[in-house]
C-alpha cells in the first residue's frame, strides 16, 4: 500500500509542478496581456492566481523572518537587536525587491512610493526599492502596435509619418515612443497604456488587499489599509490619460507667465483614455549635472526653479504634481546658460482644498516667525493636535522645541547630539516605534501624506543636483503669498458687490456705488498693507536668523546646530525605534 501512496504522491507532484511550469509560461505570453486573445477570461484567472502565489511566497518569508527576529530577542532595545533588525529589514526588502520587479505594474508603483516614504519606513528599503525608479522593461512593438491601431481612428501609418518602434520610456503602466505627426511634421511622444493592463491593476489590488489584511492580522501594529485604498484611487486616475492630458492643460495654464516652467502641449484630437501624444521634449534629466556642464546650466538656478515651481503648486495653485521624481522632470537648454523646465508625467495630481492649504500657510509662516500658538492651531486643524515637533521634523529636520529658540536653516547639517535630542523628543510625543509612526501616518490627512511625499522628492532631486537651495526661506515666502491669495478668493466679495449694485439700482443715485468703490479700494490697501507687513516680518526674521548664524560661525567657528564650517544639505532622515 505505501508504494501505491508514494506513486499517487509522486504523480500529484509531477501534476503540480507542471500545471505551475505551465501556468507561468501562461502568464509570460504575450497572449495573457492582450484583450483581444482567444485566451480570453480563463487566462486572466490563471494569471491572477499566479500572481497571488508568488506575492503570498514572498510576503510569509517576511512575516516569518520578523517573527523569528522577534522570538529570538527579549529587549527591543538592546544593540544586538538593532544589529539583527537591521539585517532582517535588508533581506526583507531585497525580496520584496525582487517581487515588484518580477509583478511589474502595481508592484513597481507601490514599491516606488514606499521608496519615497522617507518619514515612515526604514532606511534599508528605501535604498532597495530606490531602484524601481531606474528604466523599465518594455512591452514588444507588436502589442503596442495592436494597442496604437484600437486607439488611432485613421491608423498608425495614416496619423504619424515616422514611428520610433524603440521607446525612449518605459513605465509600470505605459511607454512612450518617438513619432512625428503626418500633418504637421512636429516630433511628438506617443505615451501607449499597456494592453490589459485594467485587469491586471483590478486583480492585483485584490491581491494586495488580501496580503495586507493578513499582515495586519499577523502583527496588529502593522496596518497599510490606507495605501491600499490611496492605491485605489490613484490608479484609477493615472489609467486615464484623458484625465492626465486635463492636467497637463490646467499646470500649462498656471505656470503661462513663468520664465523657465513649461508643460509639453497636447493633441488632444490624437489623444484617448489609453493614448496620450505630445511635444517631445529635446533634453535631459533633471539629474544630469554633467549635461549641465556641457551646455553651460548652473545646476543652482536648475535647482531653484524646482523648488519655485512646486511650492508655487502647493502653496498658490492648490493642484500638485505629486510624482516629481527625475524621471518626469526634463531640463531643455535654450540659449547659452538658459534653459526651460518641463513637467512631465501629469497622471497623479491632488488637489488641495482651501482649508488645508490655509492650514498649510499657516504652519510654515508659523515655523518662520516661531510663533508657536499659529504653529500648535495649524497642527490642530491638520488633525494631528500635539504634533508641532513631528511636523517641524519632518519639513525642517529640526524638532519645534529647538527650531524656535534660534530659528532654523535646513542647509546646515545636524550634529550627532542634536539627531539624538530629536529621537527623545518624538519619543516623548509618543513616537516610540515604526508601529507609532504608522500609526500617525495613518491618522494625518492624506493630502498631508503627499505633500511630504512630494517634498522628499524635490529634496531628493536637489541633492542629486548638489544644490544648496534654502527650501525653508522659498516655502515661508510663498507661504505668506498663499495666505494673502486665499484671503483675497473669499467668496463674499462677489455677495457684497451684487448687494451694492442693488442697493445702487433701488435708490436711484450713484452715491452708495461710490461709496462702496472707495470701501474696496481701503479695503485693497488694507490687503496690500498686511501682504507687505507680513513679507516684511518673514524677511525681517529670515535676515536676523542668517545675521545670527553668520556671528555665531564667525565667533565659535561652527554654528550653533552642530554644523560644520562648510555647512551641508541636511536632508539625513530622522528614524524611530
Amino acid at each position: 500500500m505505501a508504494p501505491q501512496l508514494r506513486s499517487v504522491a509522486r504523480t500529484v507532484a509531477v501534476g503540480a509542478s507542471a500545471a505551475a511550469v505551465a501556468a507561468v509560461a501562461l502568464e509570460r505570453s504575450p497572449a495573457a496581456l492582450d484583450p483581444d486573445s482567444s485566451l480570453g477570461a480563463a487566462a486572466s484567472r490563471v494569471v491572477a492566481l499566479v500572481r497571488f502565489s508568488r506575492s503570498l511566497y514572498a510576503a510569509a518569508r517576511v512575516a516569518f523572518d520578523y517573527r523569528a527576529l522577534f522570538k529570538r530577542h527579549a529587549e527591543y532595545a538592546s544593540p544586538e537587536y538593532r544589529a539583527d533588525r537591521a539585517l532582517v529589514h535588508r533581506r526583507s526588502a531585497q525580496r520584496m525587491l525582487h517581487l515588484c520587479r518580477v509583478q511589474g505594474a502595481v508592484y513597481v508603483k507601490i514599491g516606488q512610493h514606499v521608496a519615497s516614504m522617507s518619514h515612515a519606513v526604514p532606511p534599508e528599503y528605501r535604498q532597495q526599492l530606490r531602484q524601481l525608479e531606474d528604466r523599465a522593461a518594455h512591452r514588444p512593438f507588436s502589442q503596442i502596435r495592436r494597442a496604437l491601431e484600437r486607439q488611432l481612428p485613421a491608423g498608425l501609418n495614416a496619423t504619424f509619418s515616422h514611428f520610433d518602434p524603440q521607446p525612449v520610456a518605459a513605465a509600470s503602466l505605459a511607454q512612450v515612443h518617438r513619432a512625428t505627426l503626418r500633418d504637421s511634421k512636429r516630433d511628438v511622444a506617443v505615451k501607449v497604456q499597456y494592453p490589459g493592463l485594467e485587469s491586471l491593476v483590478s486583480s492585483d489590488l485584490t491581491s494586495i488587499s488580501m496580503l495586507s489584511w493578513l499582515l495586519s492580522w499577523l502583527f496588529p501594529f502593522f496596518n497599510m489599509h490606507w495605501v491600499v485604498d490611496q492605491f485605489r484611487v490613484n490608479l484609477r486616475n493615472e489609467l486615464d490619460f484623458q484625465m492626465e492630458a486635463r492636467s497637463a492643460r490646467r499646470t500649462a495654464n498656471f505656470f503661462r507667465d513663468h520664465p523657465r516652467v513649461f508643460v509639453p502641449h497636447v493633441y488632444d484630437q490624437y489623444s484617448t483614455d489609453k493614448l496620450l501624444v505630445m511635444d517631445y521634449v529635446h533634453g535631459f534629466r533633471v539629474d544630469d549635472v554633467e549635461a549641465m556642464h556641457r551646455q553651460h546650466i548652473v545646476p543652482q538656478q536648475v535647482a531653484q526653479t524646482v523648488v519655485d515651481a512646486f511650492a508655487h503648486m502647493i502653496f498658490i495653485n492648490g493642484f500638485v504634481h505629486c510624482d516629481p521624481h527625475p524621471g518626469n522632470l526634463m531640463v531643455s537648454p535654450t540659449d547659452s546658460g538658459h534653459f526651460r523646465l518641463y513637467l512631465l508625467d501629469h497622471g497623479l495630481y491632488r488637489e488641495l482644498n482651501d482649508n488645508f492649504r490655509q492650514s498649510y500657510c499657516r504652519l510654515w509662516k508659523g515655523f518662520v516667525l516661531r510663533d508657536t500658538p499659529l504653529v500648535e492651531q495649524a497642527c490642530d486643524e491638520l488633525g494631528a493636535p500635539g504634533f508641532a515637533n513631528v511636523f517641524s521634523m519632518l519639513l525642517l529636520n529640526r524638532t519645534w522645541s529647538f527650531a524656535k529658540q534660534l530659528g532654523t536653516d535646513i542647509r546646515v547639517k545636524m550634529s550627532p547630539e542634536e539627531f539624538g535630542r530629536i529621537r527623545d523628543d518624538l519619543k516623548e510625543g509618543g513616537l516610540k516605534s515604526h508601529a507609532d509612526v504608522s500609526h500617525f501616518v495613518e491618522q494625518i490627512p492624506d493630502q498631508l501624506i503627499l505633500v511630504f511625499k512630494m517634498n522628499s522628492l524635490v529634496r531628493n532631486v536637489n541633492k542629486a543636483l548638489g544644490a544648496q537651495v534654502n527650501r525653508f526661506k522659498v516655502n515661508a515666502r510663498y507661504a505668506v503669498r498663499g495666505l494673502r491669495v486665499f484671503n483675497n478668493n473669499t467668496p463674499d466679495r462677489p455677495q457684497r458687490h451684487a448687494h451694492a449694485h442693488t442697493a445702487t439700482v433701488l435708490a436711484g443715485t450713484h452715491l452708495e456705488e461710490s461709496v462702496w468703490k472707495v470701501c474696496e479700494l481701503l479695503r485693497a490697501c488694507a490687503d496690500t498693507a498686511a501682504l507687505w507687513m507680513d513679507c516684511v516680518s518673514v524677511e525681517v526674521q529670515l535676515f536676523a536668523l542668517d545675521v545670527v548664524l553668520y556671528m555665531f560661525k564667525m565667533w565659535y567657528g561652527f554654528t550653533p546646530y552642530g554644523g560644520t564650517r562648510g555647512g551641508g544639505n541636511s536632508d539625513d532622515v530622522i528614524l524611530i525605534g
